[in-house]
């Protein structure tokens, strides 16, 4: 059999572009290497992610089986600043409340559409090798547990994730630079939840310093909390070969709980609670591919970049991505096109996407620009006297990455130059507010924000 489009990776990238693929009515197999439901890091999603639910028809499942997220916390080390950001200030509809995943129950939730819709899917089946025939069709060759083989397709889709396995092979992928870093996460129970967890916020806590770090806390379920510690990695670098001479068995074990341990909003949620699965560490990360798409293949998701979790953006960025190429690929797989055609136009909005990402993630990490924990409370930035115009943080935190990314970016633009800040000043007509009312709508809605953006 000739599939029309040969995926690599069946998680929530490969298993969406699947199902969109097949429903136009293509011949499409996925190849996932490993067997689900299995448990993955990324556990909290964006608002604007209720869209591609609704176009999927999962939406309704999505609120059987998940817990919902209104809005994020960021708080100090030393719990001394804290501010509230609640989607519902700028979303005024119900997609304001977004969820909080078990992975693996929701990677094996699209991966079942997807082969529901007519995809074929192999799971516990790697890709080895990808090359050509005489008639520049792409052969994918695989292996599982008992047997080898390969199948012929005339368009390739790489959405391995972090496996990058075009990049990777092609040698185009390429580290982000000064965004070096490593991830330990795992699961927990007993946890003493506080407010804003029981209300389903996500709780980010600065690190601060050389470790150019935070802590994550998702409340996943009623008792179940995913706890991550992101870090910068010439710092873990450092901390490994420290406790390598003090002979720590598991060095991975020691450094997150020593980190968890220096935060005193993680120390009190986290007294008496028990991890329930071993810890999983992820490194070498914030990455992205320079060639992304050819005659023949293209990359979508983590294959294509990876910045940072700390904005919850990856599986939005994935999904979102895979809905625009689909659409372009469906379209000319049912022509004479080259497939390829309307890449440049596809990839400009990823790409434009990807970098406004880059730059709030930047910003993120250099404190004397952005502070997201003092927002609510004090600053040292004298120019956040005009704070209403942070308002517009709300839509980059609830995932409006690629319908405006230009004016949002030139709006980050100005945290570099403090002294052009005033523009704004006058940008919407009420202050945004950080009392806890995230799991109720406020009074009053933004005006679009959008419009009245003049730059």
């Amino acid at each position: 059999m000739l599939y029309d489009v040969i995926i690599i990776g069946g998680g929530p990238v490969g298993a969406t572009v699947a199902t969109l693929l097949a429903r136009n009515g293509h011949k499409v197999i996925v190849f996932e290497r490993e067997k689900f439901p299995r448990d993955h890091v990324g556990e909290s999603l964006l608002p604007f992610c209720y869209g591609l639910f609704q176009e999927l028809g999962i939406l309704e499942e999505m609120k059987r089986r998940f817990s919902r997220k209104p809005g994020a916390q960021f708080t100090s080390i030393n719990n001394d600043t804290n501010s509230i950001w609640c989607f519902g200030h700028v979303i005024q509809d119900e997609s304001y409340l977004s969820f909080h995943v078990l992975r693996a129950e929701y990677d094996e939730m699209l991966l079942n559409l997807a082969a529901d819709n007519g995809a074929d899917v192999k799971q516990e089946h790697l890709v080895t090798k990808i090359e050509k025939d005489g008639e520049n069709n792409v052969i994918a060759h695989f292996k599982n547990k008992s047997e080898s083989g390969s199948v012929k397709g005339k368009f390739l889709i790489d959405a391995s994730g972090q496996d990058c396995f075009l990049p990777n092979r092609n040698k185009t992928k390429v580290p982000y630079d000064g965004m070096s870093r490593a991830a330990f996460a795992c699961h927990w129970t007993n946890v003493k939840y506080d407010e804003a967890l029981s209300e389903g916020l996500i709780q980010i806590v600065y690190l601060g310093g050389e470790k150019k770090g935070w802590i994550w806390m998702i409340p996943v379920g009623s008792d179940r909390l995913s706890v991550g510690v992101a870090l910068n990695a010439d710092y873990v670098k450092k901390r490994r070969i420290e406790l390598a001479e003090k002979k720590v068995k598991n060095w991975q074990e020691e450094l997150y709980m020593h980190e968890l341990s220096l935060a005193v909003k993680a120390c009190e949620i986290l007294h008496e609670a028990k991890k329930i699965q071993p810890i999983v560490t992820v490194s070498d990360f914030s990455y992205y591919a320079s060639e992304q798409y050819g005659k023949d293949f293209a990359i979508l998701g983590d294959a294509v970049a990876f910045l940072d979790p700390i904005f919850s953006s990856g599986i939005y960025m994935g999904m979102k991505s895979a809905f625009l190429l689909s659409e372009k690929l469906s379209e000319n797989l049912k022509s004479d096109n080259e497939l390829n055609k309307g890449f440049d136009e596809v990839y400009a909005h990823i790409n434009g996407a990807y970098n406004l990402v880059e730059k709030f993630v930047r910003l993120f990490y250099d404190p004397d620009k952005l502070d997201m924990s003092a927002l609510g409370t004090h600053s040292k930035m004298s120019h956040l006297k005009h704070e209403q115009a942070f308002a517009l943080v709300h839509y980059l935190l609830a995932g409006d990455f690629f319908s405006h990314y230009a004016k949002y970016s030139e709006f980050l633009d100005l945290l570099e130059k403090p002294e052009m800040f005033s523009r704004y000043k006058h940008l919407v007509l009420n202050q945004h507010s950080t009392q806890f009312s995230c799991g109720h709508r406020p009074e009053e809605i933004y005006p679009d924000l959008l419009e009245k953006l003049s730059l």
